[in-house]
Formats: C-alpha cells, structure tokens, sequence
C-alpha cells in the first residue's frame, strides 16, 4: 500500500488520516482506481460518469467482484485500520464508534476491520481486543452529542 506524503489535509498539513481513510479520501481513491482501470466494474455503476462517484461506488464494485474495487477497499481498510490501531494502541478504549458516510456499510465494515485490527493483535498480547461498533444515531451522532451538552 503506499501511503502519499504530497496529499495535504483541509487542515493545512500532511499525512493527516482524514487524507486516507474519510469518505472524501474513498471517493477520491475511488476515482483515481477507475481512471487507470477502464475496465473496472465500476464504470458501469456509475453510468460511465466519474463526476457521480459517491462514498458507495466502490462498495457496490465489491459486490460485483470487481478487481479494482476489491484493491480500493483493501486499501481503504488498510488506512482506516492502521488508523484505529494507532488509536486503541495509545489510548486503550474498550469500544471505538465509527460514525459518517461509510458507516453505512455496517456490519461488512466492521467486519473488514476486525479481521484487519485482530490480525495485527492490537499491540499487545494478553489485552481485550477494542469493540468496534457503528453509531446507533448515524451520521448525526455529533450533531446530537453537542446539542446534548448545550441541553
């Protein structure tokens, strides 16, 4: 997997996780993956126009066994899981919420990532493994969360 130090986050710096494994970084791999394979599945998912490639596309390649879309979400799930590794390894929580678009994918993701997190044994041997779960409130999780604090 390679990771692109030149990719700079809206934050201004650099090798920022958001740059990896948000939606928009998705979209963005994505987009980059059907622009070198114009044979990819994908294509025919969105109608043959890029410029609809959403946070779902590739998911929806991966239901279709596409090759290309199989490497975009293993990659993905590499970001993303070395991200919670870095996570849970520091701070030790026994859950981790995972909120936003691609939480959408519900269960197969949270699959994919525990395979991904148990594999790499979280850090430590002889520590329960962190649970990973999809927000029960959605997308709006945060919007609630600070509403109820204001409350």
């Amino acid at each position: 997997v390679k990771f692109d130090s030149d990719l700079q986050c809206t934050c201004g710096r650099y090798g920022c996780l958001e740059v990896y494994a948000s939606a928009t970084a998705l979209i963005r791999q994505t987009k980059e993956a059907m622009e070198k394979h114009p044979e990819s599945k994908m294509w025919d998912v969105v109608n043959h126009q890029i410029e609809k490639v959403n946070g779902k596309t590739v998911w929806d390649g991966y239901d279709l066994n596409d090759e290309t879309a199989i490497e975009v979400v293993n990659t993905y799930i590499y970001y993303l899981g070395e991200g919670i590794l870095n996570y849970c390894n520091i701070f030790r929580p026994e859950a981790l919420v995972l909120s936003g678009g691609i939480a959408k994918q519900g269960q197969r993701l949270i699959d994919l990532l525990t395979t991904y997190c148990e594999e790499r044994h979280y850090g430590y041997g002889g520590t329960a493994p962190v649970k990973l779960l999809i927000a029960e409130l959605g997308y709006e999780s945060g919007i609630i969360g600070a509403a109820s604090l204001v409350l």
